[in-house]
Parts: C-alpha cells; sequence; structure tokens
C-alpha cells in the first residue's frame, strides 16, 4: 500500500497516532529537525491531546498548546452554530443524528479542539428531508448546490448547506454514500441519546457504528484526507475494548462497495500499529467481494466509463433497497438514452452489460 504524503505531514500523523514509546522520541526527532510546524497545524492538537494525558508535555512544546487552544475557539464557534440547528429541527419535531468528528466532541467527550473539522455532519431520517429543506432555507440557510430535487433524493447521500455566518453543514439521510437503507436504519436504532447544554432532543451512533463509519470514509479519502485516521486511532484508544470485530467485519459485507473499509482498516494496523486483532486483519485480507459488488466496485471506481453523470449513479439504479417511482423513471430513461448515445450495447464489457439488463428491466415496468 503506498502511502503518498508529504513526509512532513506523514511525520506528524504518525506522532497523532502511533502509540506512545514510538510517537514521543519521533515528536524529538521532529523538533530538532524542524524549526516550527505551521504548515501542517492541523495536527497539532491530536498530539497535544495526546502528550498532555501521558503527562508527556515541556516547555519547548508551548507550539502544540497554543495550536489547541486557537483550534478548540474554531471549532466551538462550529458546534455552536450546531447546537442552534439542533434546536430548530427539534422545534419541528425532525430527528437528528450527528455523525462522525462532531459525533465524536458532542457524545464521545473527544476535547472540542482535537482537530480541524471542516464542516457539521448529521442524518436525519429520509421521510424528513423534503419537510427539511423549507425549515432551513427559512432560517437563511442556503443550498450550496441549489435546489434539491425530490426525484434526485435516492441517487444521492447527503446535502450540502451554509449558514448565514458561512458555516457548512452536510445533511444525511443515509450514513454514508455507499450505505444501505439497512445499514442506516441500524445504525438509528441502535443510536445514544446525548445531553446538549440547551437540552435539545439528538443522538450519535453507537460506538461500533461510529467507528465503522469513520473507516468507511477514511477508505474513500485515505491519504487525500488523512484527519480521518486521527479520528479512528482515538476510538481504539479510548473504546477499542468494547468495539466488536466481528461487527466490523459483517459491515465490510453489507457494504456495496466494500474495498473501502478495508483499506482503512489495513491502512491504520500497517502504517500506525492500530491495536486491531490479527484475526480480523486476517478475515479483512481473505475477504473476497461476491459477483454483484464486483460489478458495482468497477462501474464506481472506473475512470474510463464516460460520461461521468451515467457512471456515478449507475451502481444506485441496481441497488436492491432502491426507491422507484415516476419520476426516477423518467431520470433512469434519460440516463439510458445518453448511454446508447456514447456507444454500441454491444461493445459495452459484461459488467456493464450486467446492469444495462438490470436497468431495462427497471424501466419497463416502473412503480408510481
Amino acid at each position: 500500500m503506498n502511502v503518498e504524503i508529504k513526509e512532513q505531514e506523514w511525520t506528524l500523523l504518525q506522532i497523532a497516532c502511533l502509540p506512545k514509546d514510538q510517537a514521543l522520541p519521533l515528536w524529538h526527532y521532529y523538533r530538532q529537525e524542524q524549526s516550527h510546524a505551521s504548515t501542517h497545524y492541523r495536527y497539532l492538537p491530536a498530539i497535544y491531546i495526546r502528550f498532555d494525558a501521558w503527562d508527556a508535555l515541556t516547555p519547548d512544546d508551548d507550539l502544540l498548546r497554543n495550536a489547541y487552544l486557537k483550534m478548540w475557539s474554531r471549532n466551538q464557534t462550529i458546534l455552536n452554530r450546531a447546537l442552534k440547528l439542533t434546536a430548530l429541527l427539534n422545534e419541528h419535531g425532525i430527528p437528528i443524528m450527528f455523525i462522525k468528528s462532531t459525533a465524536l466532541m458532542l457524545g464521545y467527550q473527544i476535547p472540542t479542539g482535537y482537530r480541524y473539522i471542516t464542516d457539521v455532519d448529521f442524518v436525519i431520517p429520509y421521510e424528513t428531508v423534503n419537510t427539511m429543506v423549507p425549515i432551513l432555507l427559512e432560517d437563511s440557510w442556503q443550498l450550496v448546490h441549489g435546489s434539491l430535487q425530490p426525484y434526485k433524493l435516492p441517487l444521492t447521500h447527503s446535502y450540502d448547506c451554509i449558514s448565514p455566518e458561512g458555516i457548512r453543514s452536510d445533511v444525511h439521510w443515509r450514513v454514508h454514500h455507499h450505505a444501505s437503507s439497512m445499514m442506516t436504519k441500524a445504525s438509528w436504532s441502535s443510536a445514544q441519546p446525548i445531553d446538549l447544554p440547551d437540552h435539545s432532543a439528538c443522538s450519535v451512533p453507537a460506538i461500533n457504528d461510529l467507528f465503522h463509519l469513520i473507516c468507511y470514509h477514511g477508505g474513500r479519502a485515505l491519504i487525500r484526507n488523512p484527519y480521518w485516521a486521527i479520528d479512528a486511532c482515538l476510538m481504539l484508544n479510548r473504546y477499542g475494548d468494547v468495539i466488536d470485530w466481528d461487527k466490523q467485519y459483517w459491515y465490510l459485507k453489507q457494504e456495496i462497495l466494500p474495498a473501502s473499509s478495508a483499506r482503512a482498516l489495513l491502512f491504520l494496523h500497517d502504517k500506525l500499529a492500530a491495536d486491531i486483532p490479527e484475526r480480523s486483519i486476517r478475515d479483512i485480507r481473505d475477504y473476497v467481494p461476491d459477483l454483484k459488488r464486483r460489478l458495482l466496485h468497477s462501474i464506481g471506481d472506473n475512470p474510463q466509463f464516460k460520461p461521468k453523470l451515467i457512471r456515478t449513479n449507475l451502481y444506485h439504479y441496481i441497488r436492491s433497497d432502491y426507491i422507484h417511482n415516476r419520476g426516477i423513471y423518467t431520470h433512469i430513461r434519460g440516463m439510458i438514452l445518453m448511454l446508447l448515445s456514447q456507444r454500441d450495447i454491444r461493445s459495452l464489457p459484461q459488467f456493464l452489460r450486467y446492469c444495462w439488463k438490470k436497468l431495462k428491466r427497471l424501466c419497463a415496468s416502473p412503480k408510481s
């Protein structure tokens, strides 16, 4: 597994994630070699949290302390907006479940300034999405990509919004891009309620669900956005004794694109010495997805299949839990016509011919 990351950034990530006996010497070496670490300051708060817990901070570590305080102030502003949003949705009876780093800070007592966050991620029930949009617009939020068409909801898993203060939120109705409705329902059923300062009602995923979600997103980004590894290692260090590895493997087998969380778990184990049982690692290395998932993986990741609209949506249409209606049927028909304009169906590879036949059956008898 190649690690394509700048050397200085990779060193800081290791210090933020490796066990104490490896992280401390690496930090002392790093400080001797680098006059400052301001270029990658986003890693420093997590390092500060670890060194403070180990009672390993020195007077020379003001750089870490200042980075943490700066990050705490920034993140606190974002979380305060999340609390206001929770109260707003509570008024209209819409349940809300925070996920990813937001859930760690609000629900699992991870210090607010532990790392850089770009937005607030939360999930609402699928059936409330159309109700929620007017509520946000009335509260002066904006939809980043324009209006949200109801017929497109099954094609996507989330939508970006931005508050009047410029704080972004990612509104999900599935827990991640490739999650089945079964996985999302399972996350809701095991969600843990949390107490907010203003007593608004909300929840966060159970530890096993949240760890899988972080790894799934991490496997997609891996090194392009390595902050997920800090989240995962924090969870392993604090809650590793309650993570159910049989359940993590079950999640892996339910994924539509199963390579994602597998890549993340192997990266954590091989590159950051994460404490993952060897039996689980062997199971992950040996896992071979079934034919349907291999086909879906090929469609989702094949950059040669153009146009992008078709390539990114094809696997959605052959999901077993996909919700069909007349508006979606029209969209599928337009996509198929676009496909036919690109190339002769007989020249398509086998996995695309499979999808074509499946799509044709769906379009033959759309449900109202």
